[in-house]
């Protein structure tokens, strides 16, 4: 629980200004499995001693809870994979909007999430006539922690027509989408009554000359291959739906005025890197990141629309010939056991005395079943 040992040092020193989410977020980690959330009891199915356990505060930017959560959406959304190719596109905001999206986080996340979705498929309906489907993703952070929103998008490289899958080679020109993309944000913000304040209170009362010139700066867009294959863009985002910016994994030092923790540069070929930071600064990090009460990171367009989803989905199967994935979800229980790496119904005494480990593999990377199969 190295956070909140970070959480817990530096807290009583940490002098920046907190917002009711923020100050949600701060108290629920210091709390987290401590006895200020009470405790709950379960028996050992095995030996049946009664053992006491702390509660989780089950925020969902504590990086200690909701483990099953991330895989149960991962599990969920394999149901959704048809047998088409994929795009994964990312849409960023520029350097100079930041601080206006910190200011404005609920109005500007919306405007940002809908924009980039509804940017796509007006491109794509006027050039092909086709409806794609999208599963749209916030994100606020990089590496190191530094504010920096974007959507992330996945995106089936076609479309249904008529009851047809077409299929299209030259999907999206992203200079195209670029352009587009900017023009609807500000077109939207220029429309929503957004905030001012502190060092923004100048662009008050010129508004739209602000907003404007941001349309010169660049707005960062980009599509990527999905990896080796769409189930791994899941995994890839899977990580970001239930957590907020770093890890415990990745605090390495705990000192006593900095936290020293590891970050992939991805401006040089994605090389593993240390940095330090004062205890109050990775705090103010990681508080930045915390979404508006109720917010829904996870959105959902065009074919992947929740309304009447299981209808179209199994016409789609049927399109696409996709067969379905005869797959049983797994079990909250299951689920804590691929996690922590034991059955979470035993004691520890039992675990270590009845239940047998596997065996390591040999020096060839073989375990023994393997080895004479």
């Amino acid at each position: 629980m190295q956070i909140q040992e970070v959480f817990k040092k530096f807290g009583n020193t940490y002098r920046y200004p907190m917002n009711y989410e923020q100050k949600k977020v701060y108290y629920s980690i210091m709390k987290c499995k401590t006895k200020n959330l009470g405790t709950h009891a379960y028996t050992c199915k095995c030996c049946k001693r009664k053992m006491i356990s702390y509660n989780s505060c089950h925020n969902r930017c504590c990086p200690n809870c909701d483990d099953y959560k991330k895989e149960e959406w991962i599990e969920k959304r394999r149901e959704d994979i048809l047998n088409v190719e994929y795009l994964h596109i990312v849409c960023s905001i520029p350097h100079e909007a930041k601080q206006l999206f910190i200011q404005n986080k609920r109005k500007g996340y919306d405007i940002l999430l809908s924009s980039a979705t509804e940017t796509i498929i007006k491109l794509i309906h006027n050039k092909y006539k086709i409806t794609p489907g999208i599963i749209s993703i916030i994100h606020t952070w990089n590496q190191v922690g530094d504010y920096y929103p974007h959507v992330h998008m996945i995106i089936t490289k076609g479309g249904i027509r008529k009851n047809k899958w077409i299929d299209v080679n030259n999907f999206i020109d992203i200079h195209k989408l670029e352009s587009v993309f900017k023009r609807e944000v500000i077109k939207r913000l220029i429309k929503e009554e957004i905030s001012f304040y502190n060092q923004m209170k100048v662009y008050k009362e010129e508004k739209e000359k602000y907003l404007f010139s941001l349309l010169e700066k660049r707005w960062d867009c980009y599509s990527k291959s999905p990896f080796q294959g769409i189930e791994e863009v899941f995994e890839y985002l899977g990580k970001y739906i239930k957590k907020v910016w770093i890890s415990n994994e990745r605090i390495e030092k705990i000192n006593k005025k900095s936290v020293v923790f590891s970050y992939k540069d991805s401006a040089d070929r994605s090389k593993e890197k240390r940095m330090r930071l004062k205890g109050e600064e990775f705090i103010r990090r990681y508080l930045l990141h915390a979404l508006p009460k109720g917010f829904m990171k996870i959105r959902y367009y065009g074919i992947y629309a929740l309304k009447n989803k299981t209808k179209r989905m199994r016409k789609l199967r049927i399109i696409t010939k996709t067969s379905k994935i005869k797959q049983r979800f797994k079990s909250k229980i299951e689920l804590l056991k691929e996690i922590v790496g034991y059955d979470v119904r035993y004691c520890k005494r039992c675990i270590k005395r009845y239940m047998k480990p596997e065996k390591p593999p040999d020096k060839d990377g073989y375990s023994k079943k393997e080895r004479y199969a």
